[in-house]
């Protein structure tokens, strides 16, 4: 928060702002709520070998977990969709939390093809060639995913199955883990999640460079930036910060979009005209979504924690 505010005039921000039309929040919002419902749809499909569960359902739960994110610290918005979702297809947690990592997994591989893609025809600020790195990164998230698919057929292995006659639990844990990303052995249900992957990270990038056209930089910020900054973002939550990621996005953003000739300001400004409309939509609907199922915040948040006490107790 204190790098990304020290050197802020609140006045030149506040002029950058009077500048703007705000009839662009409206498509801004829809594609949010629309890249929510994209995002339940690939999570209904990993589920759907499990149990049956509505799109609406994993929709709204999708939601919960975002806005529990912003407002409460340590990416809690995870554990509580997975406890509400566990609940209601009546499956083991494990499994429910097998099916989010798979969709992380996914995030990093889509991530990482589409900015090895904007550097092949955007290239690089300065000489540092990172194509290493990305192609490193890509593949352990490929081998991680491939290992999640065939978890069943490597406990299934003559070699491997005394093994883990020894250790029972082990074995159940990597069971209920292999069903999470069951869904991956059917051709149908691949291409349904990685075109829902797809269309849900173009969504993305449509909403950063509606934001560019915002503040008229679009003469910079092309699609290939666009999906530079959306990599800058999902770094920059990554570093543990306090809810909703305030001060870490703003910073990152900024600092890259310097590099490309945009003034502080404006980068600054274009940071957080994004980062609130994110915020606010996703927070409104998800919040609104936990007490039409007959929950409150407290209620989840105190669920969370007696789950995370109960797995600190089982790990000891």
């Amino acid at each position: 928060m204190y790098l990304a505010f020290r050197n802020i005039d609140v006045k030149s921000i506040a002029a950058i702002y009077s500048k703007t039309n705000p009839w662009y929040l409206l498509p801004l919002g829809f594609l949010l709520i629309l890249e929510l419902f994209l995002r339940g749809v690939r999570w209904k499909l990993l589920l759907n070998p499990i149990g049956k569960v509505k799109a609406i359902d994993t929709f709204k739960l999708e939601a919960i977990g975002l806005a529990f994110n912003n407002i409460l610290p340590l990416r809690l918005g995870e554990i509580i969709r997975g406890i509400l979702c566990a609940r209601r297809l009546e499956i083991s947690m494990v499994t429910v939390f097998s099916t989010i990592l798979v969709e992380r997994v996914m995030d990093t591989i889509t991530i990482f093809i589409l900015v090895i893609i904007a550097i092949k025809f955007d290239g690089y600020v300065g000489a540092t060639d990172l194509n290493s790195y990305f192609w490193f990164i890509l593949l352990a998230a490929g081998i991680g995913l491939l290992s999640l698919v065939f978890i069943e057929k490597i406990l299934l292995h003559h070699k491997l199955t005394g093994i883990f006659l020894k250790f029972p639990r082990l074995a159940d844990i990597l069971k209920n883990i292999a069903h999470g990303a069951k869904a991956f052995q059917s051709f149908k249900g691949v291409m349904g999640i990685i075109l829902c992957g797809l269309a849900q990270w173009s969504i993305n990038i449509s909403m950063f460079y509606i934001v560019a056209k915002v503040f008229n930089i679009t003469g910079i910020i092309n699609i290939f930036k666009a999906v530079k900054l959306i990599f800058t973002t999902a770094v920059a939550v990554s570093v543990p910060a306090m809810p909703g990621y305030f001060g870490n996005l703003e910073f990152a953003l900024s600092k890259v979009m310097s590099l490309w000739g945009i003034a502080e300001e404006v980068g600054f400004a274009y940071a957080t005209y994004l980062h609130l409309s994110m915020y606010i939509v996703v927070t409104v609907v998800g919040v609104f979504f936990v007490y039409q199922m007959g929950y409150s915040i407290g209620d989840l948040y105190k669920e969370s924690k007696k789950w995370k006490k109960k797995r600190k107790s089982n790990q000891s």
